[in-house]
């Protein structure tokens, strides 16, 4: 039952990661707190809650307002974010622009008192040569040009951070568009939408039971035509078997229903695995004949197997698959397929 326990909360934390179901979440619970205080935390009977919450909140605005408050979250706000990004690298440029035509207006001011002051000097006492005011002249100038090559390189580094500015926000709405299509979880569209019908009409167990990667193995016609329907079995090689949807989607389920440490303990198993090993796991231990001779293995392998539960020992030396070792044998197939 522990296990059970830690197993659905590891599967609901992942879930949660999802940004859609995160922030519907948080706004259920922002749009909700009086209601869900009313029945948590009141000292009246729970008849009297449920009337006290029925005859104050109406159902769909519970449900519709953190709807609309996550689609907001979720798609506006990534936008809101980009157009502030982009104002903001638009009021830099400006700035810099400004403080560029300032200086070179405080330069051509400083040339202009320059020339004045040579006419003052020179109307004064006429010792000045004009030589001197001349090379003075001659510095401000070479100080101006240097300025301006200065400030025009500082302008096209400028550009440059801009236009590198401007791509990353291409590739950040890129990206958000990205997490706002079809592309749920990780997961591909038809494998998601494959999931939710099963677990909507009550099948989805009844598919993780009967999946078999290796086997092609007899099913009444009703469910291989449920299965074809959804183009998780195909008629090939005078048989039934299952498609690669149906390989996406018991994927899924295994990443989806087991802990970390339960993952990487099949991961590890099949890690191990040599070729005859492989081979051997591969051509036994079919649903319909789940005894499977281990000669040959490593017998460290062996221990683990039958350590881990994937294997039990019956008579004569050889070995009952279990029915973790029947999604051993699925999930190798899936990471090794041949």
């Amino acid at each position: 039952m522990f296990e059970y326990i830690k197993n659905l909360i590891e599967s609901y934390r992942d879930r949660l990661k999802n940004p859609i179901l995160g922030a519907y979440s948080a706004s259920f619970i922002l749009c909700n707190w009086r209601p869900m205080f009313i029945l948590l935390f009141s000292k009246s009977s729970i008849e009297d809650r449920i009337k006290v919450i029925d005859s104050k909140y109406s159902f769909w605005s519970a449900i519709l307002w953190p709807i609309l408050v996550s689609f907001i979250i979720v798609l506006v706000v990534p936008y809101v974010m980009m157009l502030l990004e982009l104002a903001v690298s638009k009021a830099s440029k400006f700035r810099r622009e400004i403080r560029y035509t300032n200086s070179i207006d405080n330069y051509n001011h400083k040339i202009i008192i320059a020339s004045k002051e040579f006419e003052i000097q020179n109307q004064k006492s006429g010792t000045r040569t004009v030589e001197m005011l001349q090379s003075n002249i001659d510095s401000l100038e070479h100080d101006k040009e240097n300025l301006i090559n200065q400030l025009n390189l500082q302008r096209t580094n400028d550009s440059n951070e801009i236009e590198k500015f401007k791509e990353l926000l291409k590739l950040e709405k890129e990206k958000n568009d990205e997490n706002m299509n079809d592309d749920n979880l990780g997961v591909p569209a038809k494998v998601f939408e494959t999931f939710n019908h099963l677990e909507s009409s009550g099948r989805l167990e009844e598919f993780y039971t009967n999946y078999d990667y290796f086997a092609a193995f007899q099913m009444n016609s009703d469910l291989i035509k449920f299965y074809r329907d959804l183009g998780l079995m195909t008629y090939r090689d005078t048989t039934y078997s299952f498609t690669q949807l149906a390989d996406s989607l018991y994927h899924f389920l295994f990443e989806l229903y087991f802990s970390k440490d339960v993952k990487k303990r099949f991961k590890s198993i099949i890690e191990k695995l040599n070729n005859h090993e492989v081979s051997t796991l591969r051509n036994y231990g079919h649903y319909n004949n789940r005894a499977i001779s281990l000669e040959g293995f490593n017998q460290k392998l062996v221990a683990d197997l039958e350590e881990y539960g994937f294997v039990e020992r019956i008579e004569n030396g050889s070995y009952f698959l279990t029915t973790e070792g029947l999604k051993l044998r699925n999930v190798m197939g899936i990471l090794l397929p041949s």
